[in-house]
């Protein structure tokens, strides 16, 4: 996972802080501005190849504001999306 980390932290998209507790090390990951706009990017583009309205996601929400998934992704799958047909 280190080397996961190091890569998104080298292209500016985390920002990583390395802590103790006792003696278990702890990694915390915070999305920069640059992250965060680029999240809300995907997000949104797999809510449309999903066909669900990207509604409350068209403005980009601050780093500090939680994450959710698409809004009406559960009430847009189908039983034939689950079973792998496409509609």
């Amino acid at each position: 996972m280190s080397k996961q980390c190091s890569i998104l932290e080298t292209a500016g998209l985390v920002s990583v802080t390395k802590t103790f507790v006792g003696k278990t090390p702890r990694t915390k990951l915070s999305l920069t501005a640059d992250g965060d706009a680029r999240w809300v990017e995907h997000r949104t583009a797999l809510c449309e190849l999903m066909g669900v309205d990207t509604g409350e996601f068209a403005e980009i929400p601050t780093a500090s504001e939680p994450r959710g998934g698409c809004p009406q992704a559960s009430a847009a799958t189908s039983d034939a999306d689950r079973a792998g047909t496409v509609r």
